[in-house]
């Protein structure tokens, strides 16, 4: 069985590589997209890019999803003139710090960090005249520490030696050349190119009025780089007048990390479609009725397909490129021939070779930009992702800098930081070892918890329909609730393929799941994930804490998953109106409201009380497992049903895939898993028992309105108590969710729960605070998004106030994009209206009358 799981990826030190090119000029749209699919097709990671000719006034975007992140320096003295730009790839360990622009547009310079290093690195378009002012105000900016690594790429305009840098035939210094020497000789900055090719002669630049080659693009680095420094290569003239000039630069204790992705594009073409099609039909009929196990037979399948599409993606893409690859080839072959004899014959076949390339990279530009109009004239204004991409405020990028430990040292080492995580998210996942399902004194207390919560139970016919047998319809409906375009699991296989070959894969996948409702085990591949960390917004970056892990998992467990939440129409008959979150029919308002009007009825009725927000720590991660199985098993859930949901938490693994370092393997022993479709529900089930035992018990006091006492408010696990004689509810309520802390792994931190009280003397707020360790005060308190305070008359104030100037704010950044009138109304419809809803049930003030 284990045989059939995805190999382990593999991980190998991993390098920069940088590409430095004289564009000659960037203000066509055809020339930044032929520039930008030149850096994808060279695997760039750094580009440094001289003669943009921006204006500094209306620069145009130089980007795109591969390149988010550019830094540009402007002539601002003469516009279209000189300019520089950098461009790092998405996901680049290179972190910006600070940076400094030339006026002039001759230089840019990026103070960054590249693991553990400090690096500075600088993009050089120097003068074509000599220009004792330009070297000297370059010299000025230079870094004089010595433990800052030194970077410069560019058109330095000048060689640092004519005898073999030139074709002239008299070999004479020019005076920018001993500029460009006298500089290095100051900064002692090496040549890396002829530092790896000592006796090679190669040219970036070919001069047509003096019909003469040199090398004027370089690479100049601090002795300290060098070892980094894997190889340095000159390519050919291609689509620019100048050569660009690639190198590798070896980043010290980092390590990449590949794992195999179905490429959607390929099931968008008709020919692999149906081959892919028929090697899925043709393995299933050759094994249905060899192997015995449906699981075995369909995690076999991911492995087979698994080859047969590589292999296909391979021979397309190398079909695909061979025109190209070939002109290439035949350019390079003609460039050594013309720089070895420069005669009229080689010179005219090189210029014949180069025309041809380069009308073969427009036509492929113009076709790209030809497909990017077209979706952007369909998609661009409506309310899809792609107007909601443009919307987003910026780009959020994976690499995680740097991270405190827990004994509060920072470290910036990859490897360390995912260390850190490791131990981190393995503390929550296997917090309390000791628990298992099998514990006869766990389970006594677990029941005697669950009997005094007197839950509701499933009827018998709910039972029936629960526990009922898969059908095909349910797979296809299930399959079909997905949306495509989603981060698949670890197998790699998207949610587009399933429903690329559902009339294929329809009747194993519904065997397979049937035969898990009976008891079979699942393989280890479907039981694996991989954790993506989603930093929480404004808390702070440096805690491993404040990162949700989100569970990347396999389509077809998802689907198993979401067939399984057939559970969710029942969930109303089980789980009290306190609880909506998770709950078909309510809503988050529904509880914001009760407490906007709790507020008032302590205020106007004279009651004391304390309002209390609690924040329950990794509340979903920590749930324990023997908890949650008996707790189905005591609300009723049937045999079939118990067993499948005890399968999907057999021995569940993540992957925790860090840039830069080897992944982390987490073993999970407790906790619903943020990303499964039943997991929310799972949740919202165990949490109930607590919520039931606080509303029947007599000693906690809550609000009493006609004949209904409300004394908690949940969403999941948010949970907001409405508390009358809190010196008394207070101490019985902690006691309870102690107790209910050591059943089910539900921890609240006190430390960041907040609470305000209503006609409570200050000497009691301060002994409550004293005693429970609560930070109570009348400042507002933050819950599901709205900010409560005791005084009503604030809430519009406090809420609709700053969500209206960050709602204008965001209108006025969008009068910069070109959205149409169309996509603006779709923009507030899908951005806007949404915030709006969340604060509606904030009251407005009452209008004055004149």
């Amino acid at each position: 069985m284990m045989a059939l799981s995805n190999a382990p990826a593999q991980t190998a030190v991993d390098c920069l590589r940088m590409l430095s090119i004289n564009a000659h000029g960037l203000n066509s749209p055809q020339k930044r997209r032929t520039l930008l699919r030149h850096l994808r097709r060279m695997k760039t990671d750094v580009a440094f890019i001289q003669e943009t000719h921006f204006s500094s006034t209306k620069p145009p975007s130089l980007k795109d999803s591969r390149f988010p992140t550019g830094f540009f320096a402007y002539n601002s003295v003469a516009p279209k003139k000189n300019g520089v730009a950098i461009l790092i790839r998405k996901n680049c360990p290179l972190k910006v710090l600070s940076s400094v622009m030339d006026p002039e547009g001759r230089f840019l310079i990026l103070h960054c960090t590249l693991s553990h290093l400090s690096l500075t690195v600088l993009n050089v378009y120097a003068p074509p005249t000599p220009d004792t002012a330009f070297w000297s105000t370059l010299s000025s900016h230079m870094p004089t520490s010595a433990t800052c690594r030194t970077i410069l790429a560019g058109d330095f305009n000048a060689t640092l030696c004519p005898a073999v840098d030139r074709t002239s035939p008299i070999h004479v210094s020019h005076p920018s050349d001993k500029l460009l020497l006298s500089f290095c000789t100051q900064h002692a900055l090496l040549d890396a190119w002829r530092r790896q090719h000592p006796s090679v002669k190669d040219y970036t630049f070919f001069s047509h009025p003096h019909r003469t080659y040199s090398r004027i693009n370089l690479f100049l680095l601090s002795r300290d780089c060098i070892p980094f420094v894997n190889n340095t290569d000159i390519q050919s003239i291609t689509w620019s007048d100048h050569a660009d000039i690639t190198m590798s630069f070896r980043i010290p204790n980092y390590h990449s990390h590949w794992a195999w992705k179905l490429n959607d594009s390929l099931l968008h073409n008709t020919e692999m479609q149906a081959s892919i099609g028929d090697a899925a039909r043709e393995y299933f009929d050759l094994n249905t009725d060899s192997v015995d196990s449906p699981i075995t037979l369909w995690a076999a399948h991911k492995t087979v397909l698994r080859g047969h599409i590589i292999a296909l993606a391979t021979r397309h893409k190398r079909t695909k490129l061979a025109q190209l690859t070939a002109l290439q080839a035949q350019l390079a072959h003609r460039e050594r021939q013309h720089k070895a004899s420069p005669s009229q014959t080689t010179f005219h076949a090189l210029q014949r070779t180069r025309t041809e390339l380069r009308a073969r990279l427009v036509a492929d530009t113009a076709r790209a930009m030809k497909y990017t109009k077209r979706m952007y004239y369909e998609k661009s204004n409506k309310a899809d992702s792609m107007l909601a991409r443009k919307l987003r405020s910026q780009y959020n990028d994976r690499i995680i800098p740097c991270l405190r430990t827990m004994k509060g040292r920072v470290v910036t080492n990859p490897e360390d930081i995912a260390t850190e995580f490791g131990q981190t998210l393995q503390a929550i996942y296997d917090h309390a070892p000791h628990q298992t399902v099998k514990d006869p004194a766990l389970r006594d207390r677990i029941h005697q918890f669950l009997h005094k919560a007197d839950l509701p139970k499933l009827t018998t016919s709910q039972s029936e329909r629960l526990g009922a047998p898969i059908r095909e319809e349910e797979v296809a409906a299930a399959l079909k609730s997905f949306k495509s375009g989603k981060a698949p699991g670890p197998d790699g296989y998207t949610c587009l393929y399933y429903k690329t070959f559902l009339n294929i894969f329809l009747t194993p996948l519904t065997i397979m799941y049937n035969a898990l409702m009976e008891g079979k085990p699942l393989t280890a591949d479907m039981q694996s994930s991989t954790l993506a960390l989603i930093p929480k917004p404004g808390k702070d970056p440096l805690d491993p804490l404040n990162y949700r892990p989100i569970a990347l998992l396999n389509i077809d467990y998802k689907i198993f998953t979401k067939i399984l939440s057939r559970l969710n129409p029942f969930l109303p008959t089980l789980i009290h109106a306190d609880q909506v979150g998770f709950v078909p029919h309510r809503q988050a308002r529904d509880n914001t409201r009760r407490c906007i009007d709790l507020i008032w009825v302590a205020q106007t009725s004279n009651l004391s009380t304390l309002f209390l927000s609690l924040d329950a720590e990794k509340a979903f991660d920590r749930l324990t497992w023997p908890f949650m199985f008996h707790t189905l098993t005591h609300v009723g859930i049937p045999r079939s049903f118990y067993t499948a949901i005890t399968a999907l938490y057999d021995s569940p693994t993540a992957l925790l895939p860090l840039p830069g370092a080897c992944p982390r393997r987490i073993d999970i022993r407790n906790g619903t898993r943020q990303g499964c479709p039943l997991s929310p529900l799972l949740f919202a089930l165990c949490i109930e028992p607590l919520l039931s035992t606080i509303r029947h018990n007599s000693d906690i006091s809550g609000i009493t309105v006609g004949v209904n006492e409300y004394k908690v408010a949940a969403y999941a696990d948010d949970l907001f108590l409405t508390l009358s004689r809190p010196m008394r509810s207070l101490p019985y309520l902690f006691d309870l969710l102690d107790t209910f802390a050591s059943l089910s792994g539900f921890k609240i931190n006190k430390r960041k729960s907040t609470a305000f009280p209503i006609n409570l003397p200050a000497s009691s707020s301060d002994l409550l605070a004293l005693n429970f360790s609560l930070p109570i005060s009348s400042s507002p308190l933050t819950y599901l998004g709205l900010k409560l305070s005791p005084h009503l008359d604030q809430l519009y104030d406090l809420n609709y106030t700053p969500l209206l100037t960050q709602i204008k704010h965001d209108i006025d950044s969008w009068q910069e994009m070109s959205i149409s009138w169309l996509g603006k109304l779709n923009s507030i419809k899908m951005n806007v209206l949404p915030r709006l809803l969340c604060f509606s049930p904030c009251p407005f003030p009452s209008p004055q009358t004149p």
